[in-house]
């Protein structure tokens, strides 16, 4: 994946977490728990916006099941 606009270190802790986690489904509120986890300081805005650009650019599939459900994300792996 090549990252559209200033390539930040929050940017890639992002793209890194979501490529080791490819084979799940993730809620932005699961994102953060992870990047929490992951001892990674990144706001709840800087996520929502930077998969917002990552499903514009086709780099992540959106998912929403159910009217008022959080919507899901899944990294499109381009080796896949």
């Amino acid at each position: 994946m090549q990252i559209k606009g200033y390539n930040t270190k929050q940017k890639n802790i992002i793209v890194d977490m979501l490529k080791k986690n490819k084979n799940r489904h993730l809620t932005a509120d699961e994102m953060l728990k992870i990047l929490d986890e992951m001892d990674s300081h990144v706001s709840k805005a800087t996520l929502y916006r930077f998969l917002d650009v990552l499903v514009s650019t086709g780099d992540l599939r959106k998912y929403i099941t159910l009217e008022g459900e959080k919507a899901c994300y899944q990294y499109i792996d381009e080796e896949a």
